[in-house]
């Protein structure tokens, strides 16, 4: 019996250290892109504002900020946008955003605005992978909340999708880019003025490692012949 344990210790403590060697989610690059506009056709007036903050192989956080606007004596609209991506590790994060669209428009036909965020992240998985995040957020007219809201779209490797609730992905071993985004468009006419809001609005992600069975077993076969010997040399 003590023969058996001290093999069993070793095959855990083999396939561990083997695990955690190949479990690695290597950072490539990341970026946050927020954007905004204010429309009013009749006058034939557009303001937008872009910004972007990226960075290479490494996992700091990332922050951006937009607002746009256009006023006259007739009325003005507002649309802003904030965002901010953060990392627990490189394979775990969220994402928080908030988008407001303000519109008093006393006699401005048509007017209309938009906001919008884009977060990406490449990486580099040494075994497979499962990525699975969900997605929160509440829609407000004049203050007043109207429902939560669990819609959101992803990207995997350039292929864009629509999620709603808890989702989860097999990712393969090799380079990956991930991404999520979302977005808020208002329009009116006449005589109005309300506020629209989505906020909060997050996005908790998570990449877990498959292991691999096979290599698994592999291994675990590789521990039990390396003790073997030394087994029947402790029972006789």
């Amino acid at each position: 019996m003590r023969c058996l344990c001290f093999a069993s210790v070793a095959v855990v403590v083999c396939l561990t250290s083997v695990s955690s060697a190949m479990a690695a989610i290597d950072p490539v690059g990341s970026s946050l892109t927020t954007a905004t506009n204010v429309r009013v056709p009749t006058n034939n007036t557009l303001d937008s504002d872009t910004d972007t903050d990226s960075q290479g192989a490494v996992i700091l956080p990332l922050d951006s900020s937009v607002s746009s606007s256009f006023s006259s004596i007739n009325g003005s609209i507002q649309s802003d946008a904030t965002a901010n991506a953060t990392w627990s590790g490189p394979g775990e994060g969220s994402l928080t955003y908030e988008f407001v669209s303000n519109v008093e428009a006393i006699n401005l036909n048509s007017p209309g605005t938009s906001s919008s965020y884009e977060w990406t992240y490449s990486f580099i998985l040494d075994q497979p992978a499962e990525l699975s995040f969900v997605a929160e957020s509440v829609l407000q007219f004049n203050d007043n909340p109207s429902r939560v809201d669990q819609f959101i779209f992803f990207t995997i490797d350039g292929v864009r999708q629509e999620a709603n609730g808890p989702t989860m992905r097999s990712l393969a071993i090799g380079a990956h880019t991930i991404g999520f985004d979302n977005f808020l468009g208002v329009g009116g006419g006449g005589s109005s003025t309300n506020v629209t809001r989505l906020s909060p609005g997050s996005v908790d992600w998570r990449i877990t490692i498959v292991p691999e069975p096979a290599s698994c077993l592999v291994f675990a076969s590789m521990a039990s012949v390396f003790l073997m010997p030394r087994r029947i040399c402790s029972c006789r």
